[in-house]
């Protein structure tokens, strides 16, 4: 009799404990979800315009690797569009900027990055504002790009500086998730 017992009464009491276990994951997940929505972005590109941009000195036949960088910023700008869009209008404070370390001598490519520092907040965030961010960045970083490799006077890049310098004055910000997307070719 207890041999039967217990063969019936094990399975229940498995199914009884995973079952309420799921529960909980549930729960978790619905909060890290709402909370992500809730958090202000601050996100920071730097740009290393050095000769790795180059059409002469580095040609790609795949893709040159201006064209990737155009490509990666076009994600990070949706992306970061996408993430305006799923929240309420109040509770809208986010920023993007694009920047340079040290910052070209061209003054075009310098009003250009200015134009590219995105303050969004409850009173400016409009639909039309969102909608043409994508656009905007995409048609700006084309023209830095475009200078840039048509100067062919390449300043390079001064990464290891930028962390030891400038990084807490320009891309950290309290109360937000501060992202920094780097394009560079890797040397520090």
């Amino acid at each position: 009799m207890k041999k039967t017992l217990l063969k019936y009464l094990a399975p229940l009491l498995l199914i009884l404990f995973f079952s309420c276990k799921d529960d909980e994951k549930k729960e978790q997940k619905e909060t890290a979800a709402k909370s992500a929505v809730s958090e202000n972005y601050n996100i920071s590109i730097l740009v290393d315009l050095s000769d790795r941009i180059s059409i002469k000195k580095n040609p790609n036949p795949t893709m040159e690797f201006y064209q990737r960088d155009l490509g990666y910023i076009k994600s990070v700008s949706e992306a970061f569009t996408q993430h305006l869009k799923a929240k309420r209008i109040r509770q809208i404070n986010d920023k993007m900027q694009l920047f340079f370390n040290p910052e070209p001598l061209d003054p075009a490519i310098n009003s250009i990055s200015q134009k590219l520092k995105i303050v969004i907040d409850k009173n400016n965030a409009s639909r039309d504002l969102l909608n043409s961010i994508n656009s905007n960045y995409a048609s700006q970083t084309l023209k830095i790009y475009e200078s840039a490799i048509k100067d062919d006077n390449y300043i390079g890049s001064d990464i290891w500086r930028f962390f030891d310098t400038k990084v807490k004055d320009q891309c950290i910000e309290n109360k937000a998730r501060n992202i920094l997307v780097i394009l560079t070719d890797g040397y520090m």
